[in-house]
């Protein structure tokens, strides 16, 4: 059975979960206490997502299947702890090939680290859908890469080769003869 993760009792079940397991903790939440830094009480891994705050300026390459040819722009990626240090939320802006303001691309990502399930919990949202477009899960491999997907097997993204001022992103689809191709990547390089 294929659940639909768009719906309005999911979000608010994601939203439960991401409160109840800050609760869980015995926390105050301070919405002006701890502003974008990692709660010393906050699961340690959640820092593995937190070793990206902050501001990327990133090229990213999409193939075009139909030409097998790659075609590269730039965009903006800041990340921020939020929750009060125990999620990260990030910022996706997209602006440069846009004819128009309604063009560009604008999304996020929610985060936060569920450690009974030793398993992130990560839900995407990007302007022009209007709707949240999923809730994946997210663990840290063997490599030290952070690893997302929806459970199917069918696509992963990989952010890898991550350094303090840089990390290199994938999208892979797997292909009939159950290999994984690259069809989107991404070079971020820290702006600050």
């Amino acid at each position: 059975m294929r659940i639909n993760f768009c719906t309005p009792l999911v979000l608010l079940f994601f939203v439960s979960v991401v409160l109840n397991n800050i609760l869980a903790q015995g926390n105050d939440i301070d919405i002006h206490k701890g502003s974008n830094i990692l709660n010393p009480n906050a699961p340690k891994e959640t820092y593995q997502y937190g070793q990206l705050v902050g501001t990327w300026n990133c090229t990213i390459s999409n193939l075009d299947l139909k030409k097998n040819k790659w075609e590269t722009r730039k965009a903006t990626w800041h990340f921020k702890y939020i929750l009060n240090g125990y999620a990260i939320q990030d910022f996706w802006i997209n602006h440069e090939n846009a004819e128009s303001e309604s063009q560009e691309l604008f999304g996020t990502n929610i985060r936060i680290y569920n450690p009974s399930l030793n398993i992130w919990k990560c839900a995407w949202m990007e302007n022009g859908k209007n709707t949240l477009s999923g809730i994946w899960e997210s663990y840290q491999n063997e490599k030290n890469e952070l690893v997302l997907e929806d459970g199917t097997g069918e696509w992963q993204i990989v952010f890898h080769h991550i350094e303090k001022n840089r990390f290199d992103w994938k999208w892979e689809y797997r292909q009939i003869d159950g290999s994984m191709k690259t069809v989107s990547k991404i070079e971020a390089i820290r702006a600050n």
